[in-house]
């Protein structure tokens, strides 16, 4: 920019994925408000009432992820907001977590399950 050069970006795609990302904007406020409120009480539920179901099973998680990207080009900032859900172990246990955090698990955001 100091010689008066202008600067080349590469990729066109790149701003027609930017676009795709801002079309599913969400309010992070209310993402980080609805996360919170996961962890104050269901989270505490599925803990007390799914501790023994889990037990010997090498994975067995729950986990929001809240990502923002910011996109220079002046398109609208987005939030990604994904809920995974990781079971490895038994089926009949896999079934009993899963049944129990889709119907006390919901909200405004994607349900990743990996079994």
């Amino acid at each position: 920019m100091l010689a008066g050069k202008t600067i080349e970006v590469e990729g066109e795609g790149k701003k027609e994925e930017a676009e795709d990302a801002g079309k599913s904007n969400l309010d992070s406020a209310a993402v980080n408000s609805a996360v919170d409120g996961f962890r104050d009480t269901q989270l505490k539920n599925l803990q007390s009432e799914h501790k023994e179901t889990a037990k010997g099973m090498p994975r067995a998680f729950c986990v929001f992820v809240v990502q923002e990207k910011f996109d220079s080009d002046g398109n609208p900032t987005s939030t990604d907001y994904k809920n995974y859900r990781v079971l490895v172990g038994p089926q009949d246990k896999i079934d009993t977590l899963n049944k129990w955090m889709g119907e006390h698990i919901k909200g405004d955001f994607e349900v990743v399950e990996r079994t």
